[in-house]
């Protein structure tokens, strides 16, 4: 496989293309599997399913994920990375993978997204996001929700004050 899976995504876009189904993936060209996704897609003859984008900027990125019906991270490690938290943030549908134990036990709760691992996956992922609108935007109100909830500066914060005020409060118990 490619390092960030992007084979999977190749493989469920074939499936899609196959299927007949509409859509576009765009890609940055941008890390070391550039030239072996290139060659993979050219192999399935689905150049006309793939646009490249080239390597973007910060604020030029999150346009693009505003622009994008949905951001797709990686397959390989099972970890959230900040492409995940930016688009969850923006408000966009991520397909990405993850541990949904671990992510559920450090945050409080799975953030809401298409967690997949195989091309199948992708897939399924994918086909939901072209043909399922309606759902989509609600995926996206609700990632946005779970952002604010759980991984937003103010959340953050009330942690750190809340860690500082018992540190405080037991000092407080050891002074006479």
């Amino acid at each position: 496989g490619l390092g960030k899976g992007n084979d999977r995504v190749i493989h469920a876009a074939k499936k899609l293309s196959d299927e007949g189904l509409d859509f576009k993936v765009e890609f940055i060209e941008w890390g070391q599997d550039v030239d072996a996704s290139k060659k993979l897609i050219a192999e399935l003859g689905i150049e006309k399913k793939f646009n490249w984008a080239p390597s973007m900027r910060k604020r030029e990125l999150l346009i693009a994920y505003l622009r994008a019906s949905a951001v797709i991270d990686q397959f390989v490690f099972p970890a959230m990375g900040g492409v995940t938290f930016e688009a969850l943030a923006m408000g966009r549908p991520v397909i990405s993978y993850l541990d949904a134990d671990q992510v559920g036990e450090f945050f409080g709760e799975v953030p809401p997204l298409h967690n997949c691992s195989t091309a199948k996956e992708v897939a399924k992922a994918m086909k939901s996001v072209i043909c399922d609108s309606k759902t989509n935007i609600a995926l996206g109100e609700a990632a946005q929700g779970w952002v604010r909830k759980y991984h937003s500066s103010e959340r953050v914060l009330e942690i750190q004050i809340g860690a500082i005020s018992k540190i405080l409060d037991a000092s407080h118990d050891v002074n006479p």
